[in-house]
């Protein structure tokens, strides 16, 4: 995992346990004084999970709407891996596969968004094989953190 680190998100979402995918800047960041924390923190394609939620509360140009100060963490992501031997607590290069069949039950396992391929990650859980996969591999469904 990346680490714990604040940020300001809508009222929205600012619960805990709530995820969300970090899609980037807003067209407004040359004339807010939160930029820094609101948004240098996060990566660009990453998921993350509120953790703590602050009584801080701030306008912002973007949401329209009040914005509040959280904690957040990188969520940890279902993945298949293609590694063959895959044990809880290792660390692995994530490989994903060059699969253009989107309709497939797995698509999401095998491409998961928030994760790029080759991060390195810490496997936490191994949930099983896939049995199904049109590219013919035998890949191992498992839930990782970054590292």
């Amino acid at each position: 995992m990346d680490g714990m680190v604040e940020t300001l998100v809508s009222v929205f979402l600012a619960k805990v346990n709530v995820e969300f995918l970090f899609l980037g800047g807003c067209p407004f960041k040359d004339r807010c004084k939160y930029v820094y924390i609101c948004q240098e923190n996060l990566k660009i394609g990453r998921i993350y999970r509120v953790v703590r939620v602050k009584d801080k509360f701030f306008n912002c140009f973007f949401h329209d709407e009040k914005v509040r100060v959280v904690s957040v963490e990188t969520s940890p992501l279902e993945v298949a891996l293609s590694q063959k031997n895959v044990y809880k607590e290792t660390i692995v290069r994530c490989l994903l596969p060059n699969c253009e069949f989107y309709y497939c039950e797995n698509y999401f396992l095998c491409n998961p968004p928030g994760l790029k391929s080759s991060d390195a990650c810490k496997v936490l859980e191994v949930i099983g094989r896939i049995k199904k996969c049109r590219l013919g591999f035998s890949p191992v469904a498992c839930k990782v953190a970054l590292t």
